[in-house]
């Protein structure tokens, strides 16, 4: 407790001495905030709409080129593998040469890769097509929560990456919704064309409102989010009651010309730029390559990592098998009728998105706020005790669809399944990415290239598997056995809940 009371005090006195840089390169309002956070989901809506989204589309593709359906399923699971994997490039590059290009030339592989497969004339072509525009798509899985955490801090964190899981989740199932009518009406190589026109104009709004939003903080391995936002806070009050003393920033110069400029005025230099001043273009790109490796031996990384991906499994393969299990009968759904299945995936996501996540923001707001006023450090594994959410949700929702689709009830038993279980994800995919960035913040770049990673190798193998496995053991042994594995690691979470701050600072040296 003493060493605890002596960490908070030596903040209140000596907020630089912990290396936060408190000045700011731009004039982050809230509506500047809003509009970057939109527009970087907006792109994980769309990349993700081009993934699951397309699952309408497999029993046409099937009966066209004339492969088998589950054959036709790789269309989904390489592309999901795909775009994982491509963390492993594009976040090196994005540590080297900025964020903002980077994305944008994401975005410019990605089209030509939705026009050769809408103009594809065999499954390898089009499988193709696939791999490559998954790679190109995959870049907002990791640069997006980079972006937001340079952007929003503690006591709005998870409610910002809950947005953004919520953009992600809804790219699939609203596009499932609006691409099986399209598929529906106009045939499937129009489900790519109108993919390919959304995403042209998410580059031109990237262009005209993206800016570069690396900024060299100095922070080091240690620092929470929390302690940005504590420290943040003291100065605020510190420079209120003490206008004439105000604490100096590490440079004082910057932050005055920051102040005295107009919000557009500081937005336009991270736009439109050939070499950032924030941007290390020196950085070995290789270390960064392997650095998320590391994580390997984080204990509290390693199981939000799993957690989060074997959720995300569960998920992608409930959602990839949409067209296996309900176009078959007894339910006989047409793509249309399949996209519209697909709405109470959304309605969980909305509302795990917005109020799910929001509630643990508040929660954990509460009590960080308590233990300031206790004189306690601020732990980021207090986010983890609304892991109770999803242990009760994502799990059950997924049992109730199995056993509904099996058992061949009405499709409304399936929906709230499916619905359930999508609130329950995004809830504690907010909750885990919100818990391993505020752990290791300095380093959320190469936590997100890790639990992306990883995400897609078992969403590969768990989309690859479970098409056949379903014909030989049935949904609900399937779907039961995935909730098993989750509330697995669910129960893990309560010994790092206890022994969470211990690992990590046993463990940050070998970062």
């Amino acid at each position: 407790m003493a060493g605890e009371v002596q960490q908070v005090e030596k903040l209140v006195e000596e907020p630089v001495q912990l290396g936060i840089v408190t000045r700011d390169p731009l004039t982050w309002t809230k509506w500047m905030k809003l509009g970057i956070t939109l527009n970087i989901c907006a792109n994980a809506f769309l990349n993700n709409a081009c993934a699951a989204g397309l699952v309408p589309t497999l029993n046409a593709v099937s009966a066209e080129l004339g492969v088998a359906i589950t054959t036709a399923s790789y269309l989904m699971s390489y592309n999901v593998l795909a775009q994982g994997l491509s963390n492993l490039i594009w976040v090196p590059t994005t540590l080297c040469y900025g964020k903002r290009w980077v994305v944008v030339l994401s975005m410019a592989m990605l089209l030509p890769c939705l026009a050769w497969a809408a103009v594809a004339t065999s499954f390898e072509s089009l499988l193709g097509a696939r791999v490559v525009g998954g790679f190109a798509s995959g870049a907002s899985e990791a640069f997006a929560p980079m972006m937001i955490a340079d952007i929003w801090y503690e006591h709005d964190l998870t409610t910002a990456l809950g947005f953004f899981a919520l953009c992600t989740f809804a790219g699939a199932t609203l596009g499932q919704t609006a691409l099986g009518f399209v598929t529906e009406r106009l045939g499937w190589r129009w489900a790519y064309w109108v993919v390919l026109i959304a995403c042209g104009l998410n580059m031109f709004t990237m262009l005209i409102w993206l800016p570069e939003t690396t900024f060299q903080r100095g922070l080091t391995v240690g620092i929470t989010a929390g302690d940005v936002q504590r420290n943040e806070e003291l100065r605020e009050k510190h420079t209120i009651t003490n206008p004439e003393t105000a604490l100096p920033s590490v440079d004082a110069d910057a932050e005055v010309q920051v102040n005295r400029a107009e919000p557009m005025e500081s937005m336009r230099p991270n736009l439109w730029f050939i070499r950032h001043p924030e941007i290390d273009y020196h950085a070995n790109w290789l270390s960064y390559f392997v650095a998320p490796f590391y994580f390997v031996m984080l204990p509290t990384v390693l199981w939000s990592t799993l957690t989060y991906a074997a959720t995300a499994a569960a998920f992608t393969a409930l959602g990839t098998c949409i067209a296996q299990l309900l176009g078959a009968p007894p339910y006989n759904f047409s793509p249309g009728d399949q996209g519209l299945f697909s709405l109470s995936s959304f309605i969980g996501i909305g509302l795990g998105g917005t109020l799910g996540s929001r509630s643990v923001d508040i929660v954990n707001a509460r009590i960080n706020r308590r233990r300031s006023e206790q004189g306690k450090i601020h732990k980021p594994e207090e986010r983890l005790i609304m892991l109770a959410l999803p242990f009760f949700t994502a799990t059950v929702g997924l049992v109730l669809y199995g056993v509904a689709v099996q058992r061949q009830l009405p499709w409304i038993a399936a929906a709230f399944g499916y619905g359930i279980h999508s609130f329950g994800f995004v809830v504690l995919a907010g909750t885990t990415f919100s818990y391993a960035i505020d752990s290791y913040l300095v380093r959320s770049g190469e936590v997100m290239v890790f639990n992306n990673t990883v995400r897609a190798l078992l969403s590969f193998g768990v989309t690859h598997v479970v098409p056949t496995w379903l014909t030989t053991a049935g949904p609900t042994v399937v779907y039961s056995v995935l909730a098993a594995i989750i509330w697995g690691f669910l129960l893990l979470g309560i010994p790092v809940i206890i022994f969470g701050p211990k690992l990590r600072e046993l463990t940050n040296h070998f970062l």
